[in-house]
């Protein structure tokens, strides 16, 4: 890059706050029925199959029946093995203080003097190959101490979908889908906007806020720095930006956590959010079912429902089965409560500590919790070549996926429980945080000696 541009955005993503889908349905036949003629005699109509094997299908009600009435009509038909009410999600932005704190600033100075450093064979800015949540999962000793890298692994993003053309990402993005439109290929965040808002974020000569003047954008705290000027952006390209979606850049935002501690892995973008940040878990399922059926060593969720499913269960249970890792964000309410589908059996749920290892205010933890990684101000990539720094469980997820790729570089077979048994060695548990803060270095020494391996 000839001219770094950074884009600092605290953003607190990882909270859905459910809702439903009133006349959406998730609808799975018993084996061997004609799933028209199941729907039809019930008055439901089907939309599509949400796996390969067609074994479970979104279904659509009329508005004017109620959902109480639809799966009481369905529930003592024998050719219907399971109905639920399909739930609507949506991930909102958390309103962060105008003003900045000491660890915002701290960030701002390493970035106005950053330089470029090799990194797995990529020129990127020092601050995100050294930045302090790599520190405190001791994540370098993981990398250097045992060739970790992640080769080998594929992790499926299920999120708002990435920018595939960010030179931090774009030699380890793979072919996703797009099940908010129906599209396969790789999910383009920058499609979610105007030409005009993908120009100024994308070109190089644009004026940039410096950390004195904070643009407040879309209720988050967002700053724009270049190392070159501290020109300001004029009223015209503030308000353009001022239009962007509420959860526009998230995916790539979580993809750039995961290829910190997963350099090598490849990365398939599922997009079952919209850049609004609202998704359906039906969408979710879909996306789950693809990851799991297209090679995808690991699974990142960093999004949080209130209510569990039984078919969400169900998918989860198929990827245990596959040996695919299932990896999920606790939430962001700061209660003794964990989301899902974090609080379910057989899914990683990650907390977020702050640098110095102390739970985030915001992190939602309890039961479910199986480990805490960094979730406040992490360093990422943010579309349009930008880099940002990004608070909530959003981002502490897929540090512990990128973690669960270097596993499986290591043990290509392993399962959630060698997984979850590798992340917990030599850690103490605690009583709300589950085996408390990460130490790659410890779970890649116990993966390469199971794996017959031992330092490179």
């Amino acid at each position: 890059m000839s001219r770094m541009r950074v884009l600092l955005a605290v953003l607190l993503c990882a909270l859905s706050v459910p809702a439903i889908a009133a006349n959406r349905f998730i609808l799975r036949p018993a084996s061997g029925g004609n799933v028209n003629d199941v729907a039809g005699r019930h008055g439901l109509t089907v939309v599509a199959a949400l796996d390969s094997t067609s074994t479970v299908y979104s279904v659509v009600a009329s508005d004017m029946i109620t959902p109480v009435s639809v799966i009481d009509d369905c529930s003592g038909d024998a050719d219907i093995t399971h109905i639920e009410q399909d739930q609507a999600t949506v991930l909102p932005e958390r309103a962060s203080s105008a003003l900045l704190n000491q660890s915002t600033t701290a960030i701002l100075d390493q970035i106005r003097s950053h330089t470029l450093t090799t990194w797995f064979g990529q020129q990127v800015p020092q601050f995100y190959s050294t930045q302090p949540a790599a520190s405190l999962i001791h994540l370098t000793n993981a990398q250097n101490d045992f060739g970790a890298s992640g080769v080998g692994t594929v992790v499926a993003i299920i999120d708002t979908g990435i920018d595939p053309n960010h030179p931090l990402l774009s030699g380890s993005v793979v072919s996703g889908y797009d099940f908010t439109r129906n599209v396969a290929g790789i999910p383009n965040e920058l499609a979610d906007v105007s030409p005009a808002i993908a120009g100024v974020l994308t070109q190089s000569t644009t004026a940039i806020l410096d950390q004195r003047n904070l643009a407040i954008l879309n209720q988050s705290t967002t700053a724009i720095l270049d190392q070159s000027t501290t020109a300001i952006l004029d009223q015209s390209t503030t308000a353009i930006l001022d239009h962007l979606p509420e959860a526009f850049g998230h995916g790539t935002m979580v993809a750039g956590v995961i290829h910190l501690a997963a350099p090598k892995a490849e990365l398939m973008p599922l997009k079952a959010f919209a850049a609004n940040g609202t998704g359906q878990l039906s969408d979710i399922l879909r996306a789950i079912y693809f990851a799991i059926d297209h090679g995808a060593s690991v699974i990142n969720m960093s999004f949080s429902l209130d209510s569990s499913s039984d078919e969400l269960v169900k998918a989860i249970g198929l990827a245990q089965n596959k040996n695919v890792i299932a990896v999920a964000s606790t939430g962001n309410t700061g209660l003794g409560t964990v989301n899902f589908p974090a609080a379910l059996q057989k899914v990683i749920g990650v907390a977020s500590v702050d640098n110095a290892g102390n739970r985030s205010a915001f992190s939602s933890f309890g039961t479910g919790t199986w480990i805490a990684a960094p979730g406040e101000e992490v360093i990422t990539a943010y579309p349009g070549g930008h880099y940002a720094a990004a608070s909530g469980t959003s981002f502490s997820a897929p540090l512990i996926t990128g973690g669960a790729a270097l596993v499986k570089q290591f043990m290509p077979t392993a399962n959630y429980s060698n997984v979850s048994a590798g992340l917990a060695c030599n850690r103490h548990p605690s009583a709300d945080m589950g085996y408390g803060v990460a130490d790659l270095a410890q779970t890649l020494q116990w993966a390469a000696k199971g794996s017959g391996g031992g330092k490179h």
